[in-house]
């Protein structure tokens, strides 16, 4: 289900709020994480480099 509103996310959702990502740069590369219990979680990955998206170790979910 798609929702178009004007109205801001956390008064539709009722309070419920977006986890809040942070951009990082680290050996070169931007990575957005977001900051759990457990430490760092990557969320999406930026580089000019075609090779790092395929490097397991900055997939999605893996931690910092």
């Amino acid at each position: 289900m798609i929702l178009y509103s004007i109205v801001p996310y956390d008064a539709v959702m009722g309070g419920t709020s977006l986890p809040q990502n942070e951009w990082i740069a680290r050996d070169g590369r931007f990575f957005e994480i977001t900051r759990q219990s457990g430490g760092q979680v990557i969320s999406r990955l930026f580089s000019t480099d075609p090779m790092d998206y395929l490097d397991p170790r900055f997939a999605p979910g893996e931690r910092l």
